[in-house]
């Protein structure tokens, strides 16, 4: 049954039902960001290919599960020794989990889709294993409990600005219940390393930062100025042994000004457009100049 969410605030919904609704994310500004082009094709026109499924979607879902949300992670997560593809590993799929559509045009890699719309994981034992051995790593990692444990996963916001609908939906959010006046966010995101510079090309070459403004901002409008100000990132490598680190933006009140004037401005234009109704892109012919970044001569004269 479809959902249309009609007034601000926080609702416990399916993830399915979350992308559903017609409201700006952060990954629908990042595209705007990256592309207005990309932006009109895969939220306006919603005519773009489908991304194809890959397993490091599989294994940062499943971690993602088996972290924040354990108990569904034991319903709807499995490990088989037998090879994709076969008679003993589709039996092995359906001993599991009876309702699988083994002919569902969404299966892929290890993601079954079910009668009911639900999707289901069979992994190799390989597989299965790093997605433990990640899941433990983070868990190890004491100031993440703490902040981890006054938190509720999944769960989805949104909130009304220019008459435009905004969503978040953050991995872990604060209870205000529990943690006082001011809220915060956690996400989890895997990556190639943990180095300073590894760290920052990540979350700035990704648009993590866009994501971070973005719930915070979404968050305050729901819940009122200044409820929320800090946005955690907790980074697992994907490499054994998986080492985490616990990551926020050390930036000075100034630098953040700037973030959130870029922020606003490109959600202004992005709502802009899509009133007009005109995503074309500036002329690209020529050649374009590219930089060297700052932090690149810092690392090369340091």
């Amino acid at each position: 049954m479809s959902l249309i969410i009609e007034n601000p605030g926080w609702y416990n919904i399916t993830n399915e039902q979350h992308h559903a609704q017609r409201a700006i994310s952060s990954s629908a500004l990042k595209k705007f960001c990256e592309s207005k082009k990309r932006f009109y094709h895969k939220y306006v026109a919603r005519d773009a290919p489908s991304e194809s499924y890959e397993t490091k979607f599989l294994v940062g879902t499943c971690v993602h599960m088996m972290l924040l949300e354990p108990e569904k992670a034991k319903l709807l997560i499995d490990c088989t020794p037998h090879r994709a593809n076969t008679k003993a590993y589709d039996k092995a799929i359906l001993d599991r989990f009876p309702n699988v559509d083994l002919d569902h045009i969404d299966n892929s890699l290890g993601r079954f889709m079910t009668t009911s719309g639900e999707h289901v994981y069979m992994l190799s034992p390989s597989v299965y294993q790093m997605v433990q051995n990640m899941v433990k790593s983070a868990n190890e990692h004491k100031l993440f409990r703490k902040l981890a444990e006054p938190c509720v996963a999944e769960l989805s916001g949104f909130a009304k600005y220019r008459d435009t609908w905004l969503s978040c939906r953050g991995d872990l959010k604060s209870i205000p219940e529990e943690v006082g006046p001011v809220g915060y966010f956690l996400d989890i995101k895997s990556c190639a390393t943990l180095s300073d510079y590894g760290l920052q090309y990540q979350i700035f070459s990704f648009a993590y930062h866009v994501q971070h403004l973005h719930y915070l901002n979404v968050a305050n409008l729901i819940d009122g100025i200044d409820s929320y100000k800090a946005f955690y990132f907790l980074f697992i490598e994907k490499e054994y042994p998986y080492e985490v680190r616990l990551v926020h933006l050390d930036a000075s009140d100034n630098e953040m000004q700037i973030l959130y004037k870029h922020y606003h401005r490109k959600l202004d234009e992005l709502i802009d457009n899509s009133i007009s109704g005109d995503f074309n892109e500036p002329n690209k012919q020529g050649v374009t100049r590219v930089r060297v970044p700052n932090w690149i001569l810092e690392k090369f004269t340091s």
